[in-house]
């Protein structure tokens, strides 16, 4: 009877291997999408998770902090440097809640996470149980997507599917709740792996209609006085060169957001700075007397604007964004182009024309030497022992050529170092925008 049992698990050895434990299919999911680093904290409820890891160290980097809100902050950082989605990995409960800033940041900045936070076990959930929290519940205003699994067999596909929906469309964080019973039970399938390339629910338009397009050229052509404010979505679309070819065709002074920051070399001739309640007196100041105003991936954010209801009442606008949500909420668009910007630039550059505003062009100039006699000057030469802020950013740009990648927190640096420092290297600045978040 004993050998018969003995002989009868043998066999099933060999069948039992081809099936994955949930914990395996994460790490395995994760390999197969093209994740080469991790950042995260482990606690009870994700262990088995990272005990798998440890059979994927040869493939899988992974960076142990010090906070989950650190894991967030740093997986934001390596998707802003790399156009694709950073991944971390924490507990539940407390793990779960200290990523929730990281995560509300990635979502007005349009930064790619897939977040994986660990649960109790599926009987468990309602029960308030040791450390489960409503992860869900608490990040679906912060989150493009989130789901939570309790079976071991939707792993591949729900990871494949949050990949996707982070890094499509406006990019920004999604969030999946894997139950410990998730993680531990064996897989009652294959294990198979599909890269997500579409879903019913989710079509985010790349490819702007013509008609739009033929629109905002027709504008363009026809302005006297244009102006165009560059925003992130220039940088997350990989833009930068189109943008210096609309440019340069076009003539048209452009200024960048605080997240548009270094999508034109700051030297360019036709870089006026940086628009907004911390930015340059002309930049801001001919916004109220140009004719056509052109935004090209960005939203409109109040710092940019200040009151709306005296913003470029004058002028006719076009708004290049990804998001048909953006588009009017703030700033009614006379010429609304919703496709990627990258997209959208290279359908308007055979459509406009040749283009000479100098004339326009030196009256930004004007106002910047006002600027400079007014304010520059006292921001950067120091007067007695005490050097200034400006001054100090001002001396790092010229040592480092503007070709350095440039992180700063959040506060007054923040903006002295987008007043100051010369960005020439495209996508070279990491900051928190919209939140404003400190870490």
């Amino acid at each position: 009877m004993g050998q018969t049992q003995t002989k009868t698990a043998e066999s099933n050895q060999p069948e039992q291997k081809k099936f994955l434990s949930g914990a395996q299919a994460i790490m395995q999911s994760l390999v197969e999408q093209g994740v080469d680093t991790i950042f995260g904290y482990p606690g009870g409820a994700i262990m088995p998770t990272y005990d798998a890891l440890f059979d994927y160290q040869d493939r899988l980097k992974h960076i142990l902090v010090r906070h989950e809100q650190g894991a967030g902050h740093a997986a934001q950082g390596y998707a802003r440097m790399l156009n694709k989605a950073g991944v971390c990995l924490v507990t539940s409960g407390p793990g779960a809640t200290n990523l929730i800033t990281p995560i509300a940041d990635a979502m007005l900045d349009s930064t790619p996470l897939v977040c994986i936070v660990g649960q109790v076990k599926a009987n468990l959930l309602g029960t308030d149980a040791f450390q489960e929290c409503d992860v869900i519940g608490m990040s679906m205003p912060v989150t493009k997507w989130n789901y939570q699994v309790v079976d071991a067999n939707e792993i591949p596909e729900i990871i494949a599917k949050a990949f996707y929906i982070a890094e499509t469309g406006r990019p920004g964080p999604v969030l999946i709740d894997i139950t410990r019973t998730a993680q531990t039970d064996l897989m009652t399938i294959p294990y198979q792996y599909k890269l997500c390339k579409t879903l019913i629910s989710y079509k985010p338009r790349v490819e702007p209609k013509a008609e739009h397009v033929e629109a905002a050229a027709k504008l363009i052509n026809a302005a006297k006085r244009p102006y165009i404010l560059a925003g992130h979505g220039i940088l997350i679309s990989g833009a930068e060169k189109e943008l210096n070819e609309f440019v340069d065709k076009t003539g048209i002074p452009v200024a960048t957001t605080l997240l548009g920051m270094s999508a034109m070399d700051a030297d360019h001739p036709l870089f006026v700075g940086w628009p907004g309640m911390h930015g340059n007196y002309g930049a801001n100041v001919l916004t109220n007397s140009c004719d056509l105003l052109i935004a090209i991936g960005m939203r409109f954010d109040d710092r940019i604007t200040g009151d709306l209801s005296t913003y470029a009442k004058q002028a006719k606008v076009i708004h290049i964004e990804i998001d048909p949500s953006e588009v009017d909420k703030n700033v009614k668009a006379d010429a609304p182009v919703v496709g990627d910007a990258k997209a959208a630039l290279k359908a308007l550059l055979p459509l406009v024309k040749k283009a000479d505003h100098s004339a326009w062009r030196a009256e930004f100039k004007k106002y910047d030497d006002e600027e400079y006699d007014k304010i520059t000057k006292k921001d950067l030469f120091h007067e007695g022992n005490q050097i200034k802020m400006g001054e100090a950013v001002a001396l790092l740009s010229d040592k480092t050529k503007g070709e350095a990648v440039v992180v700063t927190d959040v506060g007054q640096h923040q903006m002295i170092t987008n007043r100051y420092y010369r960005f020439k290297k495209q996508n070279s600045i990491v900051t928190s925008g919209g939140a404003g978040t400190m870490g």
